[in-house]
């Protein structure tokens, strides 16, 4: 008995699954009736590749008739020649068309004789790696093409240098000329020492007539006007290099630019249709026990350090290489997500030498593949290839990649880099408009005076920087910087020392402690340009700034007078700018936190916290808080924002009438869900699982998993370090991961985000009592960690029972009891507390005139802490952590026993069962909107 469907034939009676042109794609063994499937890596074994022509149309990249005739000679492993029999819609919208001038009629005698190059960017979007330009070097005699990514036009020269060590190494031969155009990544000072000194002859083409400069110029052209995916350009164009150097081509009598190159016929077996759907297996050590034991993704070209294949995964939204995986030649994620069998598709073109139009039809079948021994291995960094063919713009012509970046993070128009590219831009007059606003300031803060250069003075570059900001329900900005490049000082002539604070959240939230106490009202400042009014000590100078120099002056230099943005000393020099302002009209700097000044006047209260350009001012008299801004708005150009409603990303909200603040992220947290696909997740009420322990991940495979993860990670401490002590254990716990995390790992990531989703109203509340004193809650978890069994410390400290810091943190040695990992808990929590006593004797004494109450559960530890004892069971800890003794006799510190059941601090040292996570988090002021 047998069944066909879509193009497969099932034959029961022999257990085998077949394509419609006989091919054997799989065996089955019957296991009670039930028909199980062989492994990946025994099917794999059965057959490689199919034999329908139209597949390997293709699967090469849709070359001519009169060129695919010729590919079983050329290459090993195409057992059909790759030609077509009726309509290939992409080889129709991918016409070929001749170009204005004749191609090069000559080929270079050997080798490396001559090289072809140019550069092609900027692109409209960046690469995956982050690039913006891509370098051609195409060798003439053997046509073999190499590409370079580049960030930045500066890195030609070194992509050459590269290249040219590569290719002598490979082929023992010396490259004798450098054929390029007349831009100035070619025609500077450093390439042209470079070629001088190796003997390389550099060619220059006539200026302006880039069609001259033959194969290079033409695949520049070709891809470009491909209209290649905007996030993913660098993967097609890699593809479509790879496939070039493998097709046979016609000026080198049919045989393929890698076999003249490497002396070898190219093996092609293992080619699949680019941007097709495929299931890659992932190793036992790399899924859990009930995981499946394959992954969807989207095929996207071949790695060249080893042997395997590059995909695109489309649930963790990161690139990845393995070997084996099922390949689904006719399925796209166009066609899965519209439900449609004839999409469009990207298809990679390869050029052919006559220019002839035939018009192919597709078809390929499913294949499980296993990568043939003879891939190479010693493929050169990245490749492009030579075509005359320009195809037509369509709009589903890029379908697939559109839907990947679309999945990945909203296509939005990428900031110009240059003044050239704002200004040639469709927003050019607001780019314009920018820069002579940036320029004005400039000139009305006085940064600068015109002066003749200097000899062995340096003078420093500067660069524009442009930048729009898009608010919710308001008019995007156009924003355009003037920098100075800092990368270039020099330490100890262009700047001495760079550190400058920033206030400490710990700080924050206890002056918002006070004022929820003292019913402190909080207006918020922001100062304008703030790093341009900071006084520079060094002697610097810039250039000035390209179409604004002024008339008969243009050879001058600028003579800072002002620092700028973009120098190592910028931020310091504003810091200590502010720091002489405010202490000029009455205030003090505060001895514990460097961004916090005071001032008062009998009753009356001003304290201001400074995080970089931002200045909070906590007030009790309306009249002093208005004149701190007038004398500031003297100094500085200040926008007044009132009273705070939201600031460094923190909303506040203020009730007079139960004499409250809470400050909660929604916001942050909600651009983070989205940020990692989470905005639809299940909710769970724990950040954690109780029974999960994890440990460090450290198998080798060849499939390796590629994550967010640091990413992620990132983005929750944030959240941990402003207003949610919830989650603190969870993720310092899984930050311990970072350098090689797995699966698993990352799933629990995905818990946090899960536990947010479900708690994002949670706000912390800082609320008024009597009570006007600081307490702690101190635990460790003993020997919990199953990487180096070395304990966590929890603790969280209230002032007038409002949180105001906590921390979960891994010990820096191994317990050896339970007592041991307590009392360093003990011993790790004083150094918080006395910097926290310290911070509230300046601006709350009467919190810190008794002693300050520190709760931990263990007897041995309180003891420890409280008696100077001599015993042989803690002999060996070390001295550091007996400070705390000193603590408790000054009378600074009083360690007091509490039940483990009323231990709060529990749940920043381990995962707990609900019951016992919300009972310990309902003490730590978060409370429901």
């Amino acid at each position: 008995m047998s069944f066909t469907h879509q193009k497969f034939q099932l034959t029961y009676c022999r257990c085998e699954i077949k394509s419609k042109y006989g091919d054997l794609l799989a065996t089955a063994h019957d296991h009670g009736g039930i028909y199980k499937l062989d492994s990946a890596e025994q099917s794999a074994n059965i057959t490689t590749t199919s034999h329908a022509p139209e597949l390997w149309h293709r699967r090469v990249g849709h070359p001519g008739n009169s060129i695919a005739v010729h590919f079983k000679e050329a290459v090993t492993g195409c057992n059909s020649v790759p030609a077509t029999e009726g309509t290939c819609v992409p080889c129709l919208q991918g016409k070929h068309h001749r170009g204005p001038f004749p191609k090069d009629g000559k080929r270079a005698a050997n080798l490396l004789d001559l090289i072809h190059s140019d550069l092609c960017g900027p692109m409209e979007n960046d690469s995956l790696g982050r690039s913006r330009y891509f370098l051609t070097l195409i060798d003439d005699h053997s046509k073999k093409i190499h590409v370079y990514f580049l960030r930045h036009k500066n890195e030609v020269s070194k992509c050459i240098k590269d290249f040219k060590i590569f290719a002598e190494n490979q082929l023992e031969r010396k490259m004798k000329a450098l054929r390029s155009d007349n831009g100035k990544e070619y025609v500077n000072n450093e390439l042209k020492a470079y070629l001088e000194s190796t003997g390389v002859r550099h060619q220059l083409t006539i200026p302006y007539t880039p069609q001259q400069n033959g194969v290079a110029e033409r695949t520049n052209r070709t891809i470009v006007d491909a209209g290649l995916p905007k996030a993913y350009w660098a993967e097609a164009v890699s593809t479509a290099v790879y496939l070039i150097n493998r097709t046979p081509t016609r000026i080198l009598n049919f045989k393929t630019p890698e076999e003249v190159w490497t002396g070898r016929k190219p093996d092609i077996s293992h080619l699949k249709i680019f941007g097709c759907k495929a299931m890659v297996y992932v190793l036992k050590p790399l899924r859990l026990k009930w995981d499946s034991p394959t992954r969807d993704a989207i095929f996207i070209g071949y790695p060249e350090e080893s042997k395997g294949y590059r995909f695109y995964d489309p649930q963790t939204r990161k690139v990845f290489k393995s070997r084996d995986a099922v390949f689904m030649e006719t399925a796209f994620l166009a066609q899965l997500k519209r439900n449609e069998t004839n999409v469009a598709t990207f298809e990679l073109a390869v050029p052919t030498d006559d220019e002839d139009d035939e018009e192919p039809q597709t078809a390929s079948p499913t294949a499980r593949t296993k990568i043939p021994e003879t891939i190479n291995e010693e493929e050169p960094q990245n490749m492009l290839r030579k075509t005359t063919r320009k195809p037509k713009p369509k709009k589903d012509d890029d379908y697939i990649y559109y839907k990947i970046n679309a999945i990945t993070h909203e296509n939005e128009d990428e900031d110009p880099q240059t003044p050239e590219e704002a200004l040639n831009s469709p927003q050019s007059h607001l780019w314009k408009s920018a820069m002579e606003e940036e320029y004005k300031a400039l000139m009305e803060n006085g940064t600068w005076t015109l002066t003749d250069p200097k000899a062995n003075a340096k003078v420093l570059k500067i660069r524009w920087v442009f930048k729009t900001k898009r608010g919710k329900d308001q008019p995007t900005l156009y924003k355009a910087r003037l920098v100075a490049k800092g990368c270039t000082q020099i330490p100890g002539i262009h700047f001495e020392e760079t550190y400058s604070p920033v206030i400490r959240m710990e700080t924050l939230r206890f002056l918002i402690s006070m004022a929820a106490k003292y019913d402190l009202k909080i207006h918020q400042l922001d100062v304008k340009n703030a790093f341009l009014h900071g006084d520079l000590k060094e002697e610097l100078y810039i250039q000035q700034p390209t179409g604004f120099e002024q008339p008969g002056k243009e050879n001058q230099i600028c003579k800072l007078r002002k620092a700028m943005y973009g120098l190592k000393q910028d931020s310091r020099a504003w810091n200590s700018k502010l720091n002489s302002v405010l202490t000029k009209i009455g205030f003090t700097r505060s001895q514990t936190d460097p961004c916090i000044y005071t001032k008062r006047a009998g009753r009356k209260i001003e304290l201001l916290a400074v995080y970089v350009d931002d200045i909070l001012i906590f007030s009790n008299d309306d009249f002093a808080t208005s004149s701190t801004k007038n004398s500031l708005n003297e100094k500085f150009h200040m926008k007044d924002l009132g009273q705070v409603s939201k600031c460094l990303g923190i909303n506040f909200t203020r009730d007079w009438k139960r004499h409250t603040i809470h400050i909660d992220q929604p916001d942050y947290i909600l651009n983070l869900l989205k940020r990692f696909k989470m905005e639809d997740s299940h909710p769970v009420r724990t950040p954690e699982d109780v029974n999960q322990k994890l440990d460090l991940h450290t198998n080798e495979t060849e499939t390796t998993p590629i994550f967010p993860y640091r990413e992620a990670i990132g983005g929750l401490l944030y959240i941990t370090q402003i207003s949610r002590p919830d989650i603190a254990h969870a993720v310092n716990y899984l930050s311990r991961f970072n350098q090689n995390p797995d699966i698993v790992h990352w799933r629990a990531v995905k818990r946090i985000l899960r536990y947010l989703k479900s708690t994002i109203s949670l706000k912390m509340e800082f609320s008024s009592l009597e009570e006007n004193t600081i307490t702690a809650y101190c635990d460790a978890d003993w020997g919990n960690n199953l990487a180096d069994r070395i304990s966590t410390t929890g603790f969280i400290i209230f002032h007038n029972r409002n949180p105001v810091s906590w921390s979960s943190k891994k010990q820096p040695t191994v317990a050896l009891s339970t007592t041991e990992a307590e009392y360093m808990a003990l011993s790790y929590t004083c150094e918080e507390l006395i910097w926290l006593r310290s911070l509230a004797s300046e601006l709350d004494p009467t919190s810190v005139e008794e002693p300050t109450t520190l709760y931990n559960d263990n007897k041995g530890a309180v003891d420890l802490a409280s008696d100077a004892g001599f015993s042989q069971r803690t002999k060996h800890i070390d001295l550091r952590h007996h400070f705390i003794r000193q603590l408790v006799e000054d009378a600074k510190i009083k360690v007091k026993l509490i039940s483990t059941q009323d231990m709060i601090a529990d749940a920043l040292t381990k995962p707990l069962c609900v019951a016992k996570f919300q009972s310990c988090i309902s003490h730590y002021g978060l409370v429901n909107n």
